[in-house]
């Protein structure tokens, strides 16, 4: 714990994914850490680790299924939250039920919808209060849209 805060690292190669769900997760107090890739996400979570990790699964570097694996193997306490768009609309694939088999402790589809984040808040103060932080994914609803260029985005910079 850093400060009495708990800590999120949140990694995703989208910059403003990143800014919003940082931003989210700052006004309620936790202590938010963002990484561009899984690499980068790894050597931040060795220095100082998080208590929850949240991740997209398709990354340059090192994508978001080895992290899970790397992360399962040396923090195997740390919740990690996935949230992903999945891959391509043509595959029959689901990467995020590989994640929950590689060790995801939840899943979220992407797109998110800025304005229901915001929604979001009185969850996050609940799960703080009872130190349900694994249970992070709930603070995101599932299958909405994250406007990648929202002017929640802009805002929270």
């Amino acid at each position: 714990m850093h400060d009495g805060k708990k800590r999120v690292l949140v990694i995703d190669d989208d910059p403003d994914v990143r800014v919003l769900i940082q931003c989210l997760l700052e006004a309620e107090g936790f202590d938010v850490r963002t990484a561009a890739d899984g690499r980068e996400g790894l050597d931040l979570q060795e220095g100082e680790p998080a208590d929850v990790v949240v991740t997209d699964i398709f990354m340059p570097n090192l994508d978001g299924m080895e992290t899970i694996h790397e992360l399962r193997r040396k923090f195997p306490d740390t919740g990690i939250v996935v949230v992903s768009g999945g891959g391509s609309a043509t595959s029959k694939i689901d990467y995020l039920e590989i994640a929950r088999l590689l060790g995801a402790t939840h899943t979220l589809q992407k797109p998110v919808q800025p304005d229901l984040l915001v929604d979001c808040r009185p969850r996050v103060r609940a799960f703080a209060a009872r130190g349900q932080f694994s249970s992070v994914a709930a603070l995101l609803p599932a299958r909405r849209n994250i406007a990648s260029r929202s002017g929640c985005a802009r805002t929270c910079r």
